[in-house]
């Protein structure tokens, strides 16, 4: 026995590779999924595991104080079920931006289920079969299911553990017209079979985390029902009598101290008998509430079976490697005492009144301790074993008075034994385990047989002639979607040979049409072919002989003939190419695996593969968009090879570095973008050029990790090793950067569309199926989404084998949306996938790109951004970066020269939208670093992108130092402004609010500078922009600031700034305002027209009179009595409305000027004319000789420009040199 240990959290998990029975104790957090179990606490149990020939193990989980005992058979490793950390780490919230929009339910609303025990009702001919969270009904006649009853939100069992000592989950009225089922909530539901609804349910109280057994018992003398539900110690373990005419609860004990392991009832039905981990205990049923009587204790009784002639019969635990049987005789002369016994642990018991004959099966799988021992049990002094039969894995087990016949079923096979102890050649299932057998007590009987370990039932008739295999529900075994049919396709099966197609709409969310696969066959896999008109379908017939059968979307139905494989199918994928490609199986040790390539009617290459000792890993594509490169990957455990088959020339690639790799390669993963390969194995994770194969480098872990899965970010040039510890190690190329911590992680995928990787996490507190969310910007588990669906691993036929378990992923709609597989609930949920959304407005936006699909930095095309507007294409717009470039949409074409984008940049956006509110834009690809450096120029406007996800003040996202070389910081509604005196301080400043992400502001600076955006603890408090309600005007690309200042005590509400009695901009002053910033939006104003304000108060508007406001000169601090014009060269103007202001009339001339300067071609010069005059503008040279006259009139007062070519008087240039202007 070896031990290997590793650290959870605070705990040491000692994980045993065990060669024959061993018993170990473990203290830690942790998960167990236990048939009817889901446990989430810190505990400490012991686990005791006896593994079997046939590399099965019998498990059995005990508390150290003898209050808990459950056995279950495990088909599979691990067999000890610890799964390390429950709960998903505290920090998680669920999201709301990324969301669960519903649960896509196949074929009816509530899914496909594992069946666990079954009664027949002889009144309507019909068998009821108990699946944990529904009663599904199945005609006795017809053998067709006829309806189901919901009566449980929980169904909780795992896909390689059957609990063997947990019987009677369902149990019928003496008037055929109620039904009584012990649910795996711990709880009991009484259903009205007259119209098949919930009468009432009777709530235990245990809490779901808890280990849960429950069981219920008809009594018919007394029309009463009697039902246990138990936890073990520290929990309920509780029994409850109910009278079977009203449906109340008439009594219960809960004080029992041991967990309980079965209940019988005496023939007068006096008495209740309760087996529990430590003694049988007997209570008077007139009061359950009084103490029992003690029977006997000492020993587990697992058992209990109550004869016609008073005997009480209880299998017992193996104790001391005897195993044994206790009898209890309650009529003279009231026997009791031990048998010996050669079954171990028996499990079942059934009792033959006809003959007095006791059956009983034990639960281990060595031959010389199971089988069915057939007991004569007229009289205990002679009660010995009549006959024994030896079989394995022996577990449903009952008897039919119609036909005086034991039936008892176990691993692919059920068999009879009649009254006379005769026994039938055993009748072959469907290769899973019979858990469970009901007859219908009929002379020509009828047996169904609980298939639980493959999710079927099966009908029998008394001789085995024939058989039917039920209908209770499909299970999904994966779904794809094609996006240009607006279409998902999902593929499930019933393991009965019987699999169909449904078609999911995803634009009205509803399943479209369902169609049946035209032949015989339990589905594998499906894929959508992305090129044509096909979804390939591929199964296995009962010859174990592979078919894929192909839909054809462009008839709505599949092709007449399938294509025919000679092995059995166990993966498929469908390259970009348009060919599926298939892995098979070898059906014999005698013939070999084989590689399929199919196009859509006929097998293409039918190959072996280079090394026969090949055994399925990861199995994928390598697409790098270069025409005749693209290649199909299978890693092979077995071999340790990796093969490499070329899809141009169909053949295999022999690469040296690809084989008998070292350490054994457990996955691989393709970095497209650059070019690499990366393959995973025990403690290394090694990097190989994905063109020459050349080994490049590796990362050597320094613990034990095995490197299970690995995905590649396409923008962080990061990698992201998942490991069998369930961490994931974030690589760049070789180098590491961090390990992850997760829960208990089933699958994964990574989504482009919002540089995500999605978890399916299956061990957190609430047991139901969670989608952890991974964000490879921040490598940080970020939120959860919660599908609400109670997990169930998948119950998958042993033949296939985890390496052909469908992935549980598939993402559609341009990656827009995740399906969640949740393959044994016939359901899939569909997850709205978050990307960052920049909400718009009609009109101007002043924005940038924070997350686009490129690296770091780099430029990205513009129109697939602009693309993803939401209205887009019914909709025209302009995009304008600082310049001249720019990029307009009007409808139907694209035209202008701004082709890239940065997300550092920002950039002016206007929409033109008719009656289409909320537009926003989906940016896809990876967020920017927000360490990256942003530098700015000085002398000019710098658009810059704000790409820091918390909102923040201008002042707090600045860093300090930069703010003293800036001079102007202007957003889409404010600005603020450096005061041009001393002390240079920003006191010239509007209604400034939060700077968001995806914003663009404008800033100018004194001196070239570089920064980081800072990065806040928590976001900056929202401050309202404020929009005016008497006012309006449109909004253009630029606008003046105009600092209104006004009285504290004005009762001034709104103020608007207006050219040529038209409103261009308007803000709102708040009470105590003295300082209102008002943009005016000029663009269409002409050069030198005058503004004018106009206020709104007390409801009523009031022009300001000319003259009755003054400018204040921002060089001087100086107010002037004078207009602003458009076409000023101030960045922007301080105005006073207030009352006792001292202004002075300024000179004549004002803020004469000419740019550029010096010149080439043109300058011009500007003047304000504060008063009618004459105006002259002559140029000189150095002699003082006029070179030109450009005006000489008289003009009223305004603001004028006028231009210059550097022309004489006679229209001849002149020489470079300095000359002067008056």
């Amino acid at each position: 026995m070896n031990f290997k240990s590793f650290d959870i959290g605070q705990f040491i998990l000692q994980k045993l590779f065990i060669m024959n029975k061993n018993k170990f104790t473990i203290s830690l957090i942790m998960l167990f999924f236990l048939n009817s179990i889901l446990f989430a606490q810190p505990v400490s149990l012991i686990t005791t595991i006896d593994t079997l020939p046939d590399g099965k193990a019998i498990v059995t989980i005990e508390k150290p104080d003898s209050t808990f005992y459950a056995k279950y058979l495990m088909l599979r490793e691990p067999f000890d079920w610890i799964t390390g950390n429950v709960a998903s780490p505290e920090d998680l919230s669920e999201s709301t931006d990324e969301h669960l929009i519903k649960n896509i339910d196949i074929p009816d609303d509530n899914g496909g289920c594992f069946p666990q025990d079954a009664v027949y009702n002889p009144g309507n001919n019909t068998f009821y079969v108990y699946a944990g969270k529904k009663v599904i009904m199945i005609d006795g006649t017809t053998k067709l299911k006829t309806g189901e009853i919901v009566i449980s939100d929980t169904d909780r069992t795992i896909d390689h553990a059957i609990c063997l000592n947990v019987e009677n989950k369902i149990a019928l009225h003496g008037s055929y017209l109620k039904l009584y089922c012990a649910t795996e909530a711990g709880k009991l539901v009484i259903i009205d079979l007259t119209d098949n609804s919930i009468i009432t349910t009777i709530d235990a109280g245990i809490p779901l985390q808890a280990l849960i057994k429950s069981s219920v018992i008809y009594h018919e003398t007394t029309n009463m029902a009697y039902w246990f539900v138990s936890a073990g110690g520290n929990s309920i373990n509780r029994i409850g009598k109910i009278d079977g005419a009203n449906n109340d609860e008439l009594s219960f004990n809960d004080g029992i101290v041991y967990g309980i392991n079965d209940i019988a009832i005496n023939n007068s039905g006096s008495n209740l008998y309760i087996a529990n981990t430590n003694e049988i205990l007997e209570y008077a049923t007139s009061n359950l509430s009084d103490d029992p009587n003690l029977i006997a204790n000492g020993f587990n009784s697992l058992c209990l079976s109550y004869t016609t002639n008073d005997i009480l019969f209880a299998g017992i635990e193996n104790e001391e490697e005897e195993s044994k049987l206790y009898y209890h005789e309650f009529s003279p002369p009231w026997e009791k005492g031990f048998r010996t016994t050669t079954v171990s642990d028996i499990g079942k018991m059934t009792y033959n009144p006809d003959n007095n004959k006791l059956y009983y099966i034990g639960i281990l799988g060595n031959i010389n301790e199971t089988g069915i021992r057939i007991m004569d049990a007229e009289s205990l002094d002679e009660l010995i074993v009549s006959q024994s039969y030896d079989y394995n894995y022996l577990m449903g087990l009952d008897y039919s008075a119609g036909n005086n016949t034991i039936y008892t079923g176990g691993l692919g096979m059920i068999l009879a034994i009649n009254g006379n102890n005769n026994i039938s050649l055993p009748q072959i299932t469907d290769g899973g385990f019979c858990t469970n057998i009901i007859t219908d007590n009929a002379t020509n009987a009828q047996i169904l047989s609980i298939q639980n370990s493959t999710g079927n039932a099966i009908i029998f008739n008394d001789d085995f002639s024939s058989s039917d295999f039920l209908d209770i529900g499909n299970y999904i075994i994966g779904s794809c979607t094609k996006n240009n049919a607006g279409k998902m396709f999902i593929a499930a099966t019933k393991n009965n040979f019987t699999s169909s197609l449904w078609i999911y709409d995803l634009d009205s969310k509803t399943i479209e049409s369902s169609i049946d696969l035209p032949i015989p066959v339990n589905a594998v896999a499906i894929s959508c072919n992305q090129v044509d008109n096909f979804v390939f379908i591929a199964g296995n017939n009962p010859n174990e002989h592979g078919r894929v059968c192909v839909y054809d979307l462009s008839i709505n139905n599949f092709l007449t003939t399938p294509i025919e494989l000679s092995r059995a199918i166990m993966k498929m994928i469908t390259a970009p190419n348009g060919n599926s490609y298939l892995l098979t199986s070898r059906i014999n040790p005698a013939v070999d695996h084989r590689f399929y390539v199919i196009d859509q009617t006929a097998i293409v290459a039918n190959m072996s593969f280079p090394d026969p000792g090949v055994c399925f890993g990861d199995f994928l594509y390598y697409d790098n968009q270069v025409p005749d490169e693209l290649r199909v990957f299978i890693g092979s455990r077995c071999s340790m090879d990796i093969f490499v088959f070329d899809c141009a020339d169909n053949m295999w690639v022999l690469v040296d570095e690809f084989t008998d790799i070292s350490p054994v390669p457990l996955s691989i993963c393709i970095d497209a973008k650059n070019d690499d390969i990366y393959v995973g194995g025990h403690k290394r994770v090694t990097q190989f050029d994905g063109s020459s194969y050349a080994n490049i480098d590796e990362y050597a872990d320094e613990g034990t990790r095995n490197f299970i899965k690995i995905v590649a970010s396409e923008y962080q040039e990061k990698i992201y090793a998942f490991s069998n510890d369930h961490d994931i190690t974030v690589l760049n190329q070789c180098d590491p950067l961090s390990i992850i911590e997760t829960g208990q992680i089933r699958d994964v995928i990574y989504n482009p569309m919002n540089d995500q990787i999605y978890l399916f996490n299956t061990n957190n507190d609430q047991r139901t199926i969670k989608i952890d969310v991974l964000d490879c910007s921040k490598d940080q588990i970020t939120h959860t989404i919660n599908t609400g669906i109670y997990y169930t691993l998948l119950k998958w036929n042993e033949f296939y084998g985890s390496s052909s378990i469908p992935p549980s992923f598939t993402l559609g709609n341009d990656n827009g949306y995740l399906y969640s597989n949740n393959m044994p609930f016939s359901n899939i949920s569909e997850i709205m996938c978050y990307t960052d959304r920049l909400g718009l407005q009609n009109g101007w936006n002043w924005k940038s790109f924070p997350r686009m699909e490129r690296i770091g930095n780099d430029y990205y095309p513009t129109i697939p951004v602009l693309e993803r507007v939401n209205y887009y294409p019914d909709l025209n717009m302009e995009l304008r970066e600082l310049g001249p470039n720019y990029l307009i949409f009007n409808g139907d074409y694209w035209y202008g020269n701004l082709d890239n984008v940065q997300s550092t940049k920002g950039y002016k956006l206007e929409l033109d939208l008719t009656d289409s509110p909320m537009p926003d834009i989906a940016l896809h690809g990876a967020k920017l670093d927000p360490s990256t450096q942003l530098t700015i120029y000085p002398n000019t406007e710098n658009w810059v992108g704000y790409f820091i996800e918390e909102a923040q003040m201008p002042e707090d996202a600045i860093p300090a130092p930069v703010w003293d070389d800036l001079t102007i910081v202007r957003a889409q509604y404010w600005a603020m402004f450096k005061s041009t005196t001393e002390p240079y301080t920003w006191k010239i400043k509007g209604h400034v609010t939060p700077i968001h992400y995806g914003d663009m502001i404008i800033l100018e600076t004194a001196a070239g500078i570089s920064f980081q955006w800072n990065q806040p603890q928590e976001a900056a408090e929202e401050i309202e922009t404020i929009i005016t309600e008497y006012y309006s005007y449109e909004e253009q690309a630029n606008y003046l600031p105009i600092f209104v200042e006004t009285d504290s005590i004005s009762g001034i509400d709104e103020i608007a700034v207006l050219a040529n009695g038209d409103v261009v901009g308007a803000a709102v002053r708040l009470p105590g305002d003295t300082l209102v910033e008002v943009n005016a939006y000029l663009e269409d104003v002409p050069s030198g027209t005058p503004l004018e304000f106009e206020t709104w108060s007390d409801y009523k508007s009031a022009p300001v009179e000319k003259g009755s406001y003054s400018v204040k000169n921002p060089f001087t601090g100086i107010y002037e009595k004078r207009n602003i014009y458009k076409g000023e060269s101030a960045k922007y103007h301080i105005a006073s409305l207030k009352s006792g202001t001292v202004a002075r009339t300024p000179a004549c001339i004002s803020d004469a000027s000419c740019s550029p300067n010096p010149f080439r071609s043109e300058t011009l010069f500007s003047f304000r004319l504060n008063t009618t005059s004459p105006v002259s503008l002559r140029i000189y040279d150095q002699n003082g000789n006029r070179v030109s006259e450009l005006m000489n009139s008289t003009l009223p007062a305004g603001y004028y420009k006028t231009a210059w070519d550097g022309a004489n008087s006679t229209g001849a240039r002149i020489d470079n040199g300095v000359y002067f202007y008056k």
